[in-house]
C-alpha cells in the first residue's frame, strides 16, 4: 500500500529512477558496513565496497563465509563474492551475488 503520495507505485518509473541514477549517489547506495574493529579503526560505519576488499556474508545460504569481493556491479547494486559459486541444475556454476545488505567487510584494501 502506498502512503506517499510524492512516490510513483508504478513498475516503469521505479525501475527508471533505479537504473539512472548518478554514480555519486549509486556510490552511497553500494556501501556496506565495517567490522567493529574497523569502525573504530576508521570512525566510520559504512564504506563503499572496493575490489580487493575481504567481505564476510552475514545473511542467506552462504552466511559466515569470508572471502575477497569482486568488481562490483554498480549498475546492478551488487557486490560479488569472488570464490562463491553456486551449481545450477546441469553442470554450469554462476556467481553468487550479493546485495550491500547482506556482507559486511572485514579487511578494507587501504580506504583513505
Amino acid at each position: 500500500m502506498k502512503f506517499n503520495p510524492r512516490v510513483s507505485s508504478s513498475q516503469r518509473k521505479s525501475r527508471k529512477v533505479n537504473f539512472t541514477t548518478p554514480s555519486s549517489v549509486r556510490r552511497v547506495l553500494m556501501s556496506v558496513p565495517l567490522s567493529t574493529n574497523l569502525q573504530s579503526k576508521y570512525n566510520v560505519c559504512f564504506i563503499p565496497v572496493r575490489k580487493d576488499d575481504e567481505v564476510q556474508v552475514v545473511r542467506g545460504t552462504y552466511k559466515g563465509h569470508e572471502v575477497e569481493s569482486s568488481p562490483t556491479t554498480g549498475s546492478l547494486f551488487y557486490a560479488s563474492p569472488k570464490s562463491l559459486r553456486e551449481i545450477e541444475a546441469g553442470t554450469t556454476t554462476n556467481k553468487v551475488r550479493a546485495t550491500p545488505d547482506r556482507v559486511r567487510i572485514v579487511t578494507a584494501r587501504c580506504h583513505e
